[in-house]
Protein backbone atom coordinates (compact mmCIF):
# COMPACT_ATOMS: atom_id res chain seq x y z
CA UNK A 1 0.00 0.00 0.00
CA UNK A 2 2.97 2.12 0.83
CA UNK A 3 4.00 1.75 -2.43
CA UNK A 4 1.27 2.67 -4.37
CA UNK A 5 0.70 5.67 -2.54
CA UNK A 6 -2.74 4.49 -1.16
CA UNK A 7 -2.78 6.17 2.30
CA UNK A 8 -6.16 4.85 3.33
CA UNK A 9 -5.21 1.55 2.64
CA UNK A 10 -1.86 2.30 5.05
CA UNK A 11 -3.81 3.52 7.76
CA UNK A 12 -6.79 0.79 7.95
CA UNK A 13 -4.15 -1.84 7.69
CA UNK A 14 -1.60 -0.37 10.48
CA UNK A 15 -5.32 -0.20 12.55
CA UNK A 16 -6.28 -3.59 11.91
CA UNK A 17 -2.79 -4.56 12.43
CA UNK A 18 -3.08 -2.67 15.97
CA UNK A 19 -6.03 -4.70 17.06
CA UNK A 20 -4.30 -7.57 16.48
CA UNK A 21 -1.38 -6.39 18.49
CA UNK A 22 -3.67 -5.65 21.37
CA UNK A 23 -5.46 -8.81 21.54
CA UNK A 24 -2.14 -10.41 21.64
CA UNK A 25 -1.33 -8.28 24.46
CA UNK A 26 1.25 -6.21 22.82
CA UNK A 27 0.53 -2.75 23.72
CA UNK A 28 3.61 -1.26 22.65
CA UNK A 29 3.50 -2.83 19.05
CA UNK A 30 0.30 -1.13 19.06
CA UNK A 31 0.84 2.48 19.73
CA UNK A 32 3.11 3.46 16.93
CA UNK A 33 0.75 1.79 14.64
CA UNK A 34 -2.47 3.58 15.94
CA UNK A 35 -0.28 6.90 16.18
CA UNK A 36 0.38 6.50 12.39
CA UNK A 37 -3.00 5.35 11.49
CA UNK A 38 -4.63 8.40 13.35
CA UNK A 39 -2.44 10.64 11.75
CA UNK A 40 -3.54 9.29 8.67
CA UNK A 41 -6.88 9.17 8.55
CA UNK A 42 -6.22 13.31 10.20
CA UNK A 43 -4.43 14.26 6.93
CA UNK A 44 -7.86 12.54 5.04
CA UNK A 45 -10.29 14.48 6.99
CA UNK A 46 -12.20 10.78 8.06
CA UNK A 47 -14.01 11.74 10.64
CA UNK A 48 -15.05 8.40 11.66
CA UNK A 49 -12.07 6.37 11.14
CA UNK A 50 -10.33 9.53 13.01
CA UNK A 51 -12.88 8.89 16.04
CA UNK A 52 -12.62 4.92 15.87
CA UNK A 53 -8.45 5.07 15.98
CA UNK A 54 -8.53 7.77 18.19
CA UNK A 55 -10.87 6.33 20.50
CA UNK A 56 -8.41 3.04 20.86
CA UNK A 57 -5.22 5.11 21.09
CA UNK A 58 -6.57 7.28 23.54
CA UNK A 59 -7.77 4.16 25.65
CA UNK A 60 -4.27 2.73 25.28
CA UNK A 61 -2.40 5.81 26.00
CA UNK A 62 -4.32 5.84 29.36
CA UNK A 63 -3.38 2.73 30.05
CA UNK A 64 0.39 2.95 29.70
CA UNK A 65 -0.04 6.35 31.95
CA UNK A 66 0.32 8.66 29.31
CA UNK A 67 -2.92 10.87 30.67
CA UNK A 68 -2.29 14.06 28.94
CA UNK A 69 -1.72 12.49 25.51
CA UNK A 70 -4.62 10.01 25.98
CA UNK A 71 -7.10 13.37 27.10
CA UNK A 72 -5.68 14.91 23.76
CA UNK A 73 -6.08 12.21 21.45
CA UNK A 74 -9.61 11.33 22.62
CA UNK A 75 -10.95 14.72 23.11
CA UNK A 76 -9.71 14.99 18.96
CA UNK A 77 -11.96 11.50 18.59
CA UNK A 78 -14.62 13.61 20.64
CA UNK A 79 -14.66 16.10 18.01
CA UNK A 80 -15.21 13.70 15.20
CA UNK A 81 -17.58 11.99 16.63
CA UNK A 82 -19.64 15.45 17.23
CA UNK A 83 -18.96 16.11 13.66
CA UNK A 84 -20.62 13.34 12.38
CA UNK A 85 -23.33 13.67 14.88
CA UNK A 86 -22.41 10.37 16.51
CA UNK A 87 -23.64 11.68 20.18
CA UNK A 88 -24.01 8.26 21.55
CA UNK A 89 -20.35 7.63 20.36
CA UNK A 90 -18.98 11.02 21.61
CA UNK A 91 -20.45 10.75 25.04
CA UNK A 92 -18.70 7.40 25.34
CA UNK A 93 -15.77 8.84 24.86
CA UNK A 94 -16.73 11.65 27.53
CA UNK A 95 -17.09 9.17 29.57
CA UNK A 96 -13.75 7.57 29.37
CA UNK A 97 -12.10 10.83 29.58
CA UNK A 98 -14.17 11.59 33.11
CA UNK A 99 -12.61 7.98 34.19
CA UNK A 100 -8.96 9.13 33.56
CA UNK A 101 -9.76 12.26 35.06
Amino acid sequence: NRILGDAEGVATAQFDLAQIDLELGDSGGATPRLSESLSIFEDLGQAQEIGAVGEVYGRVLAHGGATAKAVAVLTRAIKAYRTLKSHDDAERVERIVAEIL
